[in-house]
């Protein structure tokens, strides 16, 4: 009994879209009011909140460049199937 191997592409791409898109959903910390206070409790508490937005901005970013090479990769094992399979027809 032969096991098919491969991947569909159209999948593939579908469930990495879905992946780097769901990342949308992340929304980042308002910090409105906490700007208009000198208090040092909410100072700490505005930066801490900063460092979380600028995380949030780079993990959205890097997960877009992800999704774009895993998409690659499918691509990629896409093409050598094809050649693989050129081969067995000899």
């Amino acid at each position: 009994m032969a096991i098919k191997t491969g991947v569909k592409l159209s999948e593939w791409k579908m469930a990495v879209n879905k992946a780097t898109s769901d990342a949308k959903a992340i929304k980042k910390l308002k910090l409105d009011t906490l700007n208009k206070t000198s208090l040092a409790p909410f100072e700490l508490i505005h930066t801490l909140a900063t460092d979380i937005n600028q995380s949030i901005s780079t993990y959205k970013i890097q997960l877009n460049h992800d999704g774009q090479k895993m998409i690659a990769v499918g691509e990629n094992k896409k093409e050598d199937d094809h050649k693989g399979a050129l081969g067995f027809k000899k």
